[in-house]
């Protein structure tokens, strides 16, 4: 198996508050690139076995913006994808993360 995008998720419409302009406007420029984004998520927390990763660790690994890797990983989330692996590890600010996990690796 492989951390390959499903065919659902490889043209979901990115999210967006539903009382913002810009934040539609947003999700609009972002679309194009989403699915290219999802992927890459996905298969950084697939590389990463039962250790998983946190939102942050992703977008550290990756040079991608926090803004942009967490509606991606709650997509993936969504769509079944990423399992809430009960461990936790420190952010840089000192906050405790969600350690995610691809749900192959989930027991």
């Amino acid at each position: 198996m492989s951390a390959q995008l499903s065919l659902a998720l490889r043209d979901l419409p990115a999210p967006f508050q539903r009382d913002s302009e810009t934040s539609r406007q947003a999700a609009e420029e972002i679309r194009p690139r989403a699915q290219s984004y999802r992927a890459a998520c996905l298969g950084f927390v697939y590389g990463r076995g039962r250790a998983g990763a946190t939102n942050e660790e992703v977008g550290k690994a990756l040079g991608m913006k926090i803004q942009t890797v967490c509606p991606r990983m709650k997509e993936l989330r969504e769509a079944g994808e990423l399992v809430d692996s009960q461990m936790r590890r420190e952010t840089e600010s000192g906050r405790a993360a969600v350690v995610w996990i691809h749900r192959e690796f989930w027991v």
